[in-house]
């Protein structure tokens, strides 16, 4: 997807985006999938 993510948005997506990178952590304390699955499929660039 080609979105424009503004400053307001990517503060929305601050909670999906830390669930969705524990969840790759090996020793993770909570899976979610589906947080993951949004995260991949919207190509947010979650290192910053």
């Amino acid at each position: 997807m080609d979105l424009k993510i503004g400053d307001i948005q990517e503060t929305a997506l601050i909670t999906l985006a830390i669930r969705a990178s524990e969840t790759d952590r090996p020793n993770a304390r909570i899976k979610d999938f589906k947080a993951k699955e949004i995260i991949d499929a919207l190509g947010v660039n979650v290192g910053k």
